[in-house]
């Protein structure tokens, strides 16, 4: 006997429908527990804007897994970093959905860090851990086969800064409202583009990797 949808499922699924991903079971209980700390997380410390409180799942569960229309993302196996997570968009929702990809979040705030870790621990997944540090550093440089961030640099120098994280075959995903002006480093090119929009909202995706031979 299926289980009647809750508000939050019921919502995350017609907002993903939108963007052309299908909802699976397996990522309904992690998030829906992910949605609530943060609730409640967000009456104590500004982990989101107040202005986005009424419509938490469009803007930020939606947003982060609308990164699984990129086959960048789809297909990737390994490591995988968020840097400047936050809140935990999109590297945590990704993590809860991409069990092939081994997340690090970069957060250098220690209560943001401290949320992190309790989403983690309540969901039970195994494959996000918290790293309290920030760009550059050269422990996390050449590890990783996906690279993210959200907000976080505009896009010309987030592409410039995620470089030396990837692995010669990685790759990183740029997230725009339109798809942006910005010079790449040489060698580099974006090969994937994808342009929708999320609750009325323009949004756009790039995957940018190296040249191939």
């Amino acid at each position: 006997m299926s289980h009647p949808m809750t508000a939050f499922e019921k919502t995350l699924n017609e907002g993903l429908q939108s963007v052309s991903i299908q909802l699976e079971k397996a990522w309904i209980e992690p998030l829906e527990k992910y949605y609530l700390l943060l609730r409640k997380w967000s009456a104590k410390m500004n982990l989101i804007s107040t202005s986005d409180t009424t419509n938490i799942v469009d803007r930020h569960f939606v947003d982060s897994l609308s990164l699984l229309r990129l086959e960048a993302v789809r297909e990737c196996h390994g490591n995988a970093v968020d840097v400047g997570s936050g809140a935990g968009f999109p590297g945590l929702a990704l993590a809860m959905a991409c069990p092939n990809l081994q997340w690090t979040l970069v957060e250098p705030r220690q209560r943001r860090g401290a949320f992190l870790n309790q989403v983690i621990f309540d969901s039970r997944i195994t494959n996000a851990r918290w790293e309290s540090t920030r760009l550059p550093d050269p422990s996390l440089e050449g590890k990783f086969q996906l690279a993210v961030s959200r907000a976080t640099f505009a896009p010309e120098r987030l592409v410039h800064e995620l470089v030396p994280l990837l692995k010669p075959n990685g790759s990183m995903v740029v997230m725009a409202a339109r798809e942006p002006e910005m010079e790449l480093p040489e060698g580099w090119t974006i090969r994937e583009r994808v342009a929708f929009k999320i609750d009325n909202a323009p949004r756009w995706l790039g995957t940018v990797s190296r040249n191939r031979d």
